[in-house]
């Protein structure tokens, strides 16, 4: 047998194990069972209902997109993309040699080789930049908005270049314009071929000392039950022309279920800030606390925590660092979103929902509780409180009450 012909028959026995595992596939997905389109379609809740016929239909809706995350085998691991990001990245691009051979001669190639011209139609090809797609690709009952656009969660200045400017978009990278800012402001992405493998993300900030030196947070806190997880601090010290992903093991994508829980629950860096005084040392939010790098980002201390109410949640929401001269103050929010779900049971747990202050930036690990003062004097009833607040699956209206 020819080198050739063994050639074809390896790529017939693939195609036919794709097949047989693509119908195995279709039939777990479309077939009669729980994971089914049409029970997934039954699950699906409409905004506002609760019980049953709404957040408590979850469950069937996390199990249909978690089959179809790690089928066959049942497992997922982050660190599995990572390491084919890396792969990748070794490979040379380009076309490959002898495609294009059967078409040479004809209409279209006659000019010149068929090589040259299809590398020459691929780098001709550009990206359109962030824009809105139609909605009504999803088979009922999903809720059709016209056009519509991926959520862009930030937005961040050049210091130094007035018309230089970031966006970061959950689920679309991160995305850089040089014509900033007007109707005709153009953007193209700049995170295609990221070492973690991951377009989740939820904020972007320049370094104030070195305008070349850019961070982005991974992970998605808007959108908790279904999330993408994160995957590290993405840095890039040319401008967002390269990433590299930094602490990939320690903003894994998942962290341990709550209590009574038998989903994970995905983690998120929801923020990310350059210490003003000393671009050495970083600090980033996640749904876990607050996490301290001195290092620019390659080591963290954390999950440290603004507060003793340990049994709450403890999602950072904002962070911003403000510069004192010699010194650099810390300001965190606190603010568990939502109510209570099936996947995420702990969502009501916001007693410790609030703005703390940290009066000065560390030298070393995790600030000591102590350290941090509570902003929450006159705030609503529940804020900052502290209590064992955790109100039942599809209760709405429940509160927490202040410590006495």
């Amino acid at each position: 047998m020819t080198h050739l012909r063994r050639a074809r028959v390896a790529a017939l026995i693939i195609v036919a194990v794709l097949a047989v595992a693509g119908g195995f596939a279709a039939r777990s997905f479309e077939g009669g069972s729980a994971h089914s389109k049409a029970a997934l379609q039954k699950a699906l809740a409409t905004p506002g209902q609760v019980g049953e016929a709404g957040e408590a239909s979850l469950t069937a809706v996390e199990r249909y997109w978690q089959t179809r995350l790690t089928y066959p085998t049942g497992r997922f691991n982050q660190n599995w993309v990572n390491a084919a990001a890396r792969q990748l990245k070794r490979m040379k691009a380009g076309v490959p040699k002898g495609f294009y051979r059967p078409w040479r001669g004809r209409p279209g190639f006659a000019s010149g080789p068929a090589k040259t011209q299809a590398a020459a139609a691929l780098a001709a090809a550009r990206p359109l930049g962030p824009q809105p797609q139609a909605s009504s690709g999803c088979q009922p009952p999903c809720f059709t908005f016209g056009l519509v656009s991926g959520r862009v969660s930030a937005i961040a200045f050049d210091p130094t270049q007035t018309n230089v400017a970031y966006i970061a978009q959950d689920g679309g990278g991160i995305w850089k314009t040089t014509n900033c800012c007007s109707p005709a402001t153009s953007w193209q992405v700049t995170t295609d071929k990221i070492a973690g493998g991951t377009t989740a993300v939820d904020d972007v900030t320049v370094d104030p000392n070195n305008h070349n030196t850019v961070y982005a947070a991974t992970g998605d806190i808007s959108f908790g039950s279904f999330a993408f997880g994160s995957a590290g601090i993405l840095k890039s010290t040319d401008a967002g022309a390269t990433w590299q992903a930094l602490a990939t093991g320690t903003f894994a994508p998942v962290y341990p279920p709550s209590t009574g829980g038998t989903y994970p629950q995905y983690q998120a860096v929801t923020k990310i800030r350059v210490d003003p005084n000393d671009s050495n040392k970083l600090v980033a939010g996640t749904k876990t606390g607050v996490f301290f790098s001195y290092d620019a980002g390659v080591h963290w201390s954390g999950a440290c925590k603004t507060n003793n109410f340990s049994s709450q949640r403890q999602d950072i929401t904002d962070l911003i660092l403000r510069d004192n001269g010699s010194t650099t103050t810390v300001f965190a929010a606190v603010g568990a979103r939502g109510f209570a779900t099936t996947v995420q049971q702990n969502l009501g747990k916001n007693g410790a929902n609030g703005v703390y202050v940290l009066n000065s930036m560390p030298a070393s690990g995790c600030p000591a509780v102590a350290s941090w003062t509570a902003l929450t004097s006159g705030w609503p009833a529940g804020t900052a409180g502290g209590v064992a607040c955790n109100p039942p699956i599809g209760d709405m209206t429940t509160t927490c009450a202040p410590n006495a």
